[in-house]
């Protein structure tokens, strides 16, 4: 178990972040490490809608339990 690094870039353009994440113990990014990313989604930008704090505070570990036992428990 570790930190992951995420960003919209397909590459990194910036070399110096490895350094940066070595410091931080990041143990996947680009390269050679399967990873899961389960970022919610809780606002939407556009009309500038989105869930209440009470809302996120109670959703987001039923839709994290649904999210893992949809990628988990496949035989």
């Amino acid at each position: 178990m570790g930190n992951v690094f995420s960003a919209d870039l397909f590459y990194s353009v910036q070399p110096e972040l490895f350094d940066i994440m070595e410091k931080m113990q990041i143990l996947a990014a680009e390269h050679g490490v399967q990873a899961l990313g389960l970022p919610p989604v809780a606002d939407y930008v556009r009309s500038g809608t989105g869930m209440t704090p009470e809302q996120r505070q109670n959703s987001f570990g039923d839709m994290v339990e649904i999210a893992l036992e949809s990628c988990c428990c496949q035989d």
